[in-house]
């Protein structure tokens, strides 16, 4: 097993951490089985991000897959296999999100989301547009992203995109990670409470 401890920058304890890691093999070992990928971490000014990549030294169509929320990109194991013969694709862990990025300077706006990933894109891409696909909170990312920098991206696909038509605040769904990784019960009834008000099509903050 690789040595990744120390590189995530988001969790309570190294014993969490490393059960963290630990977990992700093993669930590379029995679900990804099959699929020829390899780790890569992008430096950034954010931290280091890590992702799986599938067909790195090919020059197919590139191809940004982007999890959902509290998630990692071992969701994408069935879809990579489908898009493989067709793409090189990255499977990234996004980087304030549990898996085995690390965050070293906190990101609490969704501009610096979409600086994030631009900085990211540009390393990955050599600054020519890719195709990017986002599940609910990584469609969230994807839209807005897009929406901000659309020479960027040739080609958008969405699937069930979070906040993305009734928006909500960024500020909210950064409590909500928060939360679930500390285990703040408070903090996530008032998020849901949020959700569930009459507070529909809030922008927001840039």
């Amino acid at each position: 097993m690789i040595n990744y401890l120390g590189r995530s920058g988001h969790y309570r304890s190294l014993a969490a951490e490393k059960h963290m890691v630990e977990f992700y093999e093993a669930t590379l070992q029995s679900h990804w089985k099959g699929i020829s990928y390899e780790h890569v971490y992008f430096q950034g000014k954010f931290g280091a991000t890590h992702t799986l990549v599938v067909n790195n030294n090919s020059s197919l169509p590139i191809i940004v897959l982007l999890h959902g929320i509290c998630n990692t990109s071992l969701m994408w194991a069935d879809i990579v296999r489908k898009l493989s013969p067709l793409f090189k694709i990255y499977c990234i862990d996004i980087i304030f999100e549990p898996g085995l990025s690390k965050c070293i300077k906190p990101i609490t706006m969704i501009s610096e989301c979409c600086a994030w990933l631009n900085e990211l894109l540009n390393q990955i891409s050599g600054h020519n547009p890719v195709s990017l696909v986002g599940f609910s909170y990584g469609g969230y990312i994807a839209a807005e992203y897009t929406n901000r920098f659309p020479s960027k991206i040739s080609k958008l696909t969405l699937i069930n995109p979070a906040a993305t038509f009734s928006r909500t605040s960024f500020s909210h769904d950064t409590l909500l990670v928060s939360s679930l990784i500390t285990g703040s019960s408070v903090v996530v009834k008032k998020y849901f409470g949020f959700l569930c008000s009459s507070r529909k099509g809030k922008r927001i903050r840039n």
